[in-house]
């Protein structure tokens, strides 16, 4: 589930004009090929730059949604969800711990990873699983569900890379001064989180 957060013009206006233009050395720490990963909490924000002065412009409510890591730049990352949708959040909203989601209307969780084998569950869309097994070159991803665990074909999964897909360029970076590294966290107030759990009560 998502949620929009609409912001006023005149916000993006006082944005643009309080932080200034992106240099070069800061366009360069675009560090990193784009990989998948997944939100660490249940409530992430997505904000229209790197850094906490950017409005949110989408709040994600699903804890272990895979996301695609696009960019870099300091403690923050550009990331895409499986609509489409895209965003910077914080790097401690992030896990390195692959899962996938079923795309389409279901997809059968077989004993054997081949056509014909025995389902042992169906795995409705938009359901999310924990990637256990899924080399480069396999059809058939292992998987782990909730109470199920097997091979699914990788055409029904949204969270790895088909050997050889393009990755679509993703929209250019919003003009503005790059964040300092390590920026500091948002006061406990908003959410009830100190700094220890990253920015916004691990909101992103």
């Amino acid at each position: 589930m998502i949620r929009n957060r609409a912001f006023s013009s005149a916000l993006l206006v006082a944005t643009a004009l309080g932080t200034g233009l992106w240099t070069e050395a800061a366009r360069s720490q675009q560090a990193g090929e784009p990989r998948f990963g997944s939100f660490r909490a249940s409530e992430v924000n997505l904000r229209a730059g790197p850094g906490m002065r950017y409005p949110v412009e989408w709040t994600f409510l699903r804890r272990n949604l895979p996301v695609l890591v696009l960019r870099e730049l300091d403690t923050w990352r550009q990331v895409r969800a499986a609509d489409g949708t895209e965003g910077w959040v914080h790097q401690s909203m992030l896990s390195g711990r692959r899962s996938v989601m079923v795309t389409g209307d279901a997809a059968e969780v077989l004993a054997d990873p081949e056509p014909g084998a025995r389902a042992k569950a169906r795995a409705e869309g938009g359901a999310i699983g924990f990637l256990r097994s899924c080399t480069a070159a396999a059809d058939w991803c292992a998987v782990e569900f909730p109470g199920a665990e097997g091979w699914v074909a990788r055409s029904s999964l949204w969270g790895v890379v088909t050997p050889g897909e393009p990755i679509p360029v993703t929209a250019p970076l919003p003009e503005g001064e790059p964040p300092a590294t390590g920026e500091p966290a948002e006061p406990a107030g908003e959410g009830g989180a100190g700094p220890a759990d990253g920015p916004e009560d691990a909101k992103g």
